[in-house]
């Protein structure tokens, strides 16, 4: 079954022979036996999470400052920990299973529904009250919103290290860094903290959790807006809302990434209506988290494609600054918004961790200390009067050990600069490469999972969050590669969280080697998602020559085998008089 048409809008009838999208069609599960079905997993999910919950409780642990999995005593000998790890897997199989429940019942009856609704929302509520326990990055949001509307400071000029003995730097880790989210996020924000406010830790927590709810009902309703029937509208609707890497990273956790993915799908949306605001809302996306910023290529390729007008495309432009002007306005502080941010973003990016570009910097910095070590120590001519053993207690004769001065600055000081720039560069080729297979026809949804993927892997350090907004635009439309990674990626991004207990406090490798290890469960799937999507493409390509040379070749035959008109035997061109009337 080819992919399903994008209707009338921008995109027209635009479609990518390589992708198969998953059917949208009954398997021949029965409605009531497919409901109860989905409200057992319910109930499995539900309790899954509660145990979860009696581990990990928010209000038990409030006073437990930068609680997280590695506090758990005992760290993976810990049966806490094994079990985390066993119940992540079991509510990623209990996922997949109540989508193959959902896809095959034979009639999407209101039992069906609610039995869906209540596998999504069910371990929505219990993930609301649970500690931050994978990332303590929400309470970073809470001293720039407290910064902002409590303190009237610009949290990109101001860091919070002034304001050291409120109570909210005290979960808090990154006091002495200025804001690197952008404008919208600290617009949008001030909803919930508006509701709350900024004298009860935990109540903002809280406010922010359920704004975040909030914003995955309204992604799962755009992302079900976006299909062309209802069956696959609340099969895609499923695979955002009810993922459990979704739930656990958005509201057990609070990332911002929910606000990125919205914006992006909503885009998308707009972009498939042929809407001039598909570009506007990208850029929200962008003022929320700059990443984003990188599918404008895909989007304008994707307008190119679908023969949008100059002037569409200019009023996307315009007001895509209008947004950008109005957002960035009130922190602008003469250009001091921009300064910050990258600051800001620069040192946030400065910890290790597993994409290909962190890798990267740590293997140079790794085989620098190894050079540094071999070179610390030489022989230098010496009287033979002054013997001076040498750490392995060996001296040539004549020759005593001196230490060497070690350079004032590191080679890996000098080569990161450059590191970054090659990767920089790298994504921006890889990038214009896939917006240019989006401009000759192939589908914008997988592009902009694969750009997403790509910088992320080239440009950041790679964090488990990151999936949110690729997880929502592989719901979007559900190939059998997307489905396969989709439910791949959630399994083993959860189960990164206890092995990466393990890898750094049990087993006694060296950071590199930890990294390596968790790239696994992060990176490797990416790379082979990508590696899968281009050998397809390729593929593809190969069919889509071979097409065309066999239909050459059919009407070159054609051609050939039409009686020649106005020629001789041997082809010559006949007299005038000697032509057939």
């Amino acid at each position: 079954m080819q992919d399903e048409p994008a209707g009338p809008g921008l995109l027209g009838s635009r479609g990518d022979a390589a992708r198969l999208e998953v059917p949208g069609r009954s398997l021949g599960v029965p409605a009531g036996l497919a409901a109860i079905g989905l409200v057992i997993l319910g109930a499995l999910a539900v309790a899954g999470w509660v145990v979860l919950h009696g581990w990990y409780s928010l209000f038990a642990n409030a006073s437990n400052t930068h609680f997280a999995f590695e506090k758990v005593p005992g760290h993976f000998a810990s049966p806490i920990l094994r079990g985390t790890l066993l119940l992540f897997l079991g509510l990623s199989l209990v996922y997949l299973a109540g989508y193959w429940l959902l896809e095959g019942a034979r009639a999407m009856t209101v039992a069906v529904k609610l039995g869906a609704i209540f596998l999504a929302v069910g371990p929505a509520v219990v993930n609301v009250l649970l500690y931050p326990v994978g990332a303590l990055d929400v309470f970073n949001y809470m001293i720039e919103l407290k910064l902002a509307y409590h303190y009237d400071q610009n949290p990109y000029v101001v860091t919070f290290a002034a304001f050291r003995a409120d109570p909210f730097a005290l979960p808090a880790f990154l006091v002495d860094v200025p804001l690197f989210y952008g404008p919208a996020w600290l617009l949008f924000s001030w909803l919930p903290t508006a509701i709350a406010g900024v004298d009860d830790v935990v109540r903002l927590l809280l406010a922010l959790k359920v704004f975040n709810a909030l914003l995955l009902v309204l992604a799962a309703v755009a992302i079900s807006a976006y299909q062309r029937d209802r069956r696959r509208g609340w099969l895609a609707g499923y695979a955002f809302l009810a993922n459990p890497l979704v739930l656990f990273e958005g509201l057990a956790n609070g990332h911002n990434d929910v606000m990125v993915a919205l914006f992006v799908v909503v885009a998308l949306l707009a972009l498939k209506r042929g809407s001039p605001l598909a570009v506007p809302l990208l850029t929200v996306s962008a003022l929320v988290k700059f990443f984003t910023a990188a599918l404008g290529p895909v989007f304008l390729a994707a307008m190119l494609w679908g023969k949008a007008g100059g002037r569409r495309i200019v009023v996307s432009g315009v007001l895509s600054l209008a947004v950008a002007v109005a957002a960035a306005a009130p922190f602008w502080a003469d250009g001091a918004l921009i300064d910050g941010l990258i600051r800001g973003t620069k040192m946030s990016q400065e910890m290790d961790h597993v994409s290909v570009l962190s890798l990267t910097q740590q293997y140079a910095r790794e085989r620098e200390e190894a050079t540094r070590s071999s070179f610390a120590w030489r022989f230098v001519p010496q009287p033979e009067a002054s013997p001076q053993p040498s750490p392995a207690g060996f001296r040539p004769p004549g020759f005593a050990l001196a230490q060497r001065t070690p350079p004032q600055r590191t080679i890996i000081e000098d080569l990161r600069p450059f590191i970054r720039r090659g990767f920089a560069g790298l994504f921006a080729v890889l990038a214009l490469g896939i917006a240019w297979t989006v401009w000759r026809g192939r589908a914008v949804e997988a592009a902009v999972v694969d750009t997403s993927l790509l910088f992320a892997l080239l440009l950041t350090n790679l964090y488990p969050w990151y999936l949110i907004p690729v997880i929502a635009v592989l719901a979007l439309k559900r190939d059998a590669l997307g489905s396969v990674y989709l439910f791949g990626a959630t399994a083993l991004a959860l189960a990164y969280y206890p092995m990466y207990v393990w890898a750094h406090f049990d087993t006694g490798w060296p950071k590199l080697k930890v990294h390596l290890f968790l790239a696994l469960f992060l990176t490797v799937p990416m790379i082979a998602y990508l590696a899968a999507e281009l050998g397809r493409a390729g593929f593809a390509g190969s069919r889509v020559v071979l097409a065309r040379a066999l239909r050459s070749r059919a009407e070159a035959s054609s051609q050939a085998s039409k009686p020649l008109q106005g020629r001789g035997r041997l082809g010559w061109p006949q007299p005038d008089h000697e032509r057939r009337p």
